[in-house]
């Protein structure tokens, strides 16, 4: 490296320290970034299930050998605890990587097998977590290119596995798994990605309104949800239930009727509101060909009339203040300034929904949720709302309120069109 280069390199380590934390990840992910300027990042990857923080470097180069034949390797985690690390081969399965200290057994993240030296074991995990995660397929097929030739440096193994996380599935697990340990953070709730919400509910397609994204990006990414064809796909679809133009494009018919049963009674127990209406939508369409699902569509459709909103653990309030919550969120990190209103509101009632079906499994006291939710809000969705009206006069944040909620859900029952706070252009 000459002079001039330690220079540069210098001055970028430099000015990185003084630029706000997600401008200096979103630079340090950059590899041609990394490259010109001889930055490399020192990263610390925290082990969900266990909360062990190792050195990706480490546990990058400790991966290589133990996958290259090692018996294993000893790696050091942050606090200088030492950890064995072992890889297990399968005949039918894919290898896997664990570290082991005393009794203690902490399985490594799957995604580590893309820095195999082994082509059969890339492409296996690759198209593993595609089928599970639901990847899209220009990613899918991207990252294919690259496995086929070879392993993934350690740079690289970060944007995977950053590709990974920022898709539904996996934000899902994500939450679910912080709510259960008491931890939920901020940014995990409502996670600062404009590609996680693009697979979330669409990307933006210029539409100025619900009803022609409803035609245009929110029908394409039904339809390519629909291509997935896993289970849970029903679930995905309905986190754009906020509108009944968009519900409509849900392909109903594309689960067996096993398999619709199973959905319902699953949103039955645990769905959010917004999701357990969508259902009945969608449920009343297919009915003349699947009446066995009968029941199951009276059965959501009690659980929505008899929402107490007054009461302790109401849906409805829960989502209420939830929807607040996100809201809140993505206009203070402005991931959509650029987009009409209608578009951050389809997003925030979708992440809503997301995480109130988790709250839900867990038997959380909706309550105190719902207090702590609107404790950060309500002042942000106020300002916001006045900043909406210039697009959409008659947004009004307070048209989120919980009556106002029900009085949306109940639409279905005397067939009217159904808006949860989307069409407020006119």
């Amino acid at each position: 490296m000459t002079d001039e280069h330690r220079i540069r390199s210098a001055l970028a380590r430099t000015a990185l320290t003084y630029v706000p934390p997600l401008v200096r990840e979103s630079l340090c992910a950059d590899t041609g970034f990394c490259a010109t300027y001889g930055v490399r990042g020192d990263y610390v990857l925290t082990l969900a299930e266990s909360g062990i923080s190792v050195r990706r470097g480490v546990l990058t180069n400790a991966v290589r050998k133990v996958l290259s034949g090692a018996t294993e390797k000893k790696v050091y985690d942050t606090n200088g605890q030492r950890w064995r690390l072992r890889c297990t081969t399968r005949a039918t399965c894919l290898p896997e990587l664990a570290l082991t200290r005393g009794s203690r057994r902490q399985a490594v993240p799957l995604t580590f097998l893309a820095l195999s030296s082994d082509r059969a074991v890339r492409l296996r995990l690759l198209e593993d977590a595609a089928a599970l995660l639901g990847l899209p397929v220009e990613a899918r097929e991207s990252w294919r290119k690259m496995l086929v030739d070879r392993a993934l440096s350690e740079e690289e193994l970060g944007v995977f596995m950053d590709e990974l996380q920022d898709t539904p599935v996996e934000r899902r697990m994500t939450i679910g798994r912080e709510i259960r340990g008491g931890q939920a953070r901020v940014g995990t709730l409502v996670p600062d990605s404009r590609k996680y919400f693009d697979r979330l509910v669409g990307a933006s397609d210029g539409s100025v309104s619900v009803g022609q994204y409803a035609v245009g990006g929110g029908g394409a990414h039904l339809s390519a949800l629909a291509e997935w064809r896993a289970p849970e796909y029903l679930i995905y679809s309905l986190y754009l239930s906020s509108h009944s133009l968009l519900t409509e494009r849900i392909a109903a018919d594309q689960l067996e009727t096993e398999g619709l049963a199973r959905a319902l009674e699953f949103l039955e127990k645990y769905g959010d509101r917004m999701s357990q209406v969508g259902a009945i939508e969608v449920g009343l369409r297919v009915l003349p060909e699947r009446p066995e699902i009968a029941p199951l569509l009276v059965a959501l459709v009690e659980r929505i009339r008899d929402d107490d909103i007054g009461g302790r653990n109401s849906g409805i309030v829960l989502f209420s203040s939830l929807f607040h919550f996100v809201d809140a969120e993505l206009s203070r990190n402005r991931l959509f300034a650029k987009e009409p209103p209608y578009y951050r509101r389809l997003s925030a009632l979708a992440q809503a929904a997301m995480i109130c079906g988790q709250i839900n499994t867990m038997h959380m006291d909706g309550e105190s949720v719902s207090k702590w939710a609107l404790s950060r809000s309500l002042w942000q969705c106020e300002l916001q709302s006045f900043v909406d009206m210039r697009n959409e006069p008659r947004w009004d944040y307070r048209l989120a309120a919980p009556s106002q909620l029900k009085s949306e859900c109940l639409c279905l029952a005397g067939g009217h069109a159904r808006s949860i706070f989307l069409d407020c252009t006119f």
